[in-house]
């Protein structure tokens, strides 16, 4: 690393790595006079999104931090120009989805908590923009599970929704709300925060969008965000997300137009992920969250599952991750009792997953949960005191998916299965019945 730092220039450092790049230049930066830190930066920005997770996550330290904060106290850099730098380091931690706790454990995540208190109890700020950033920056930089006092949390919130409030249509306004709604969306679940803090300019904000569509695709899928995680403490807010605000209609829309826009034939060695993607990743976790994990489920939610289908489809040959995460989803949907078989097939995602099972080789965690998705809805087909549909509906529904698995010759794949229900029943914990006529509907 020495040698690297006594180059002149990031030029100079050939095949280095981009971490390496990273911290010749961070080394640069609190050398070199605040008038040319600006443009340090903006390189440092650069190395920044051009770095994959992993890479990323090796230089996010409690080390880097509390160096940063040691140039503050020195007055080598101007806390204005480290927010500049902490900023992007934040949003990209976001795009990335990094969660450590070093900035929360270093002597800068202390300065930030004190700071942000200190000047809200300003009755006149001359720094407004500092403010935000401040709130902005504390909020991408902590671990998403970390404590957050009910103080700061009122704090933030109060400062943020009046930015991202903002109408007015210029690409640094929208900018502007983007980061603002981004940082909120980073308010875990485990914050509460109260109503009165937040609904009427969360409605306002999406409600807006939804008539001028204002916000960028990344500021509208964290403002739901920020709304939906809320419900686990105030589930009066079921009223607004589903029925006011239309939250299935408008994720289903997202959702088609996301998977539209993005390349999904890229080649299999372009490691770094679209914005695309990454806006469909957040609304597949924003959509468990409301329908699994609370239990929230309409049967009206067929439109939402035929968009998870396309895009799981689509993703399906270059986009394995993403691929994963849509069959883990439909996976935990199938163990909801409120989940309808019904939404199941006529959304597409038994052909889904029986064009899956068809493959010559499967990764284990997707043939798992194809599996478990073909049992637990068989199963809920069988004539049981529980099954709330009617006696006329479900023989339709159990005759389509048999006559698809007929007339596509499934039953065969589906059978050789057999043989690895042992393996899966070791791997996963679970208790698969080696007598594969289970996991058939029987008419």
């Amino acid at each position: 690393m020495k040698a690297l730092l006594d180059r002149k220039s990031a030029d100079e450092l050939g095949d280095a790595s981009l971490t390496e790049k990273f911290y010749f230049l961070f080394h640069k930066l609190i050398k070199c006079i605040e008038a040319e830190q600006r443009n340090v930066i903006e390189e440092m920005k650069g190395v920044m999104e051009e770095m994959e997770r992993k890479e990323y996550d090796s230089f996010f330290s409690t080390e880097l931090f509390n160096e940063l904060n040691e140039t503050i106290e020195k007055q080598k850099m101007s806390l204005e120009n480290t927010l500049v730098l902490l900023k992007h380091i934040g949003y990209c931690k976001v795009m990335k989805e990094i969660q450590n706790y070093s900035f929360d454990n270093s002597s800068l995540g202390k300065r930030f908590e004190k700071l942000i208190l200190e000047e809200d109890r300003k009755k006149e700020r001359e720094r407004e923009k500092f403010f935000v950033d401040l709130c902005e920056s504390y909020l991408f930089l902590r671990h998403y599970y970390c404590k957050l006092s009910k103080e700061m949390t009122s704090i933030c919130v109060s400062c943020l929704l009046k930015v991202a409030l903002n109408k007015i249509e210029t690409e640094e306004t929208q900018k502007e709300v983007e980061m603002a709604l981004l940082a909120l969306g980073e308010i875990s679940v485990d914050v509460h925060v109260e109503k009165e803090l937040f609904l009427k300019d969360i409605e306002e904000i999406i409600k807006y969008h939804q008539e001028h569509r204002n916000l960028t695709q990344f500021a509208y899928q964290s403002a739901w965000q920020f709304l939906i995680i809320r419900f686990i403490f105030e589930r009066s807010l079921e009223e607004v997300i589903v029925n006011e605000l239309h939250f299935v209609r408008e994720a289903a829309r997202e959702l088609e137009e996301l998977s539209k826009r993005a390349n999904w034939r890229r080649k299999a060695e372009e490691t770094k992920r679209m914005k695309e993607v990454i806006a469909i990743e957040k609304w597949i976790r924003t959509i468990k969250e409301l329908f699994v994990y609370f239990g929230n489920w309409r049967e009206e939610c067929v439109e939402l599952i035929h968009s998870l289908v396309t895009v799981c489809k689509s993703a399906r040959e270059n986009v394995r991750e993403t691929f994963r995460n849509c069959i883990s989803l439909f996976h935990d949907m199938a163990s909801l009792t409120t989940v309808s078989t019904d939404c199941f097939t006529k959304g597409g995602v038994f052909g889904l997953i029986l064009e899956e099972i068809q493959q010559s080789t499967l990764e284990d965690v997707v043939a798992w949960n194809c599996s478990i998705i073909c049992y637990w809805q068989f199963r809920r087909l069988e004539e049981d005191e529980d099954c709330e549909i009617d006696e006329v509906e479900r023989k339709t529904i159990k005759k389509e998916v048999f006559d698809r698995i007929e007339e596509e010759g499934y039953e065969d794949i589906i059978t050789s299965f057999h043989e690895t229900f042992e393996f899966f029943n070791n791997k996963f914990y679970m208790s698969f019945s080696t007598n594969i006529v289970d996991y058939f509907v029987n008419i």
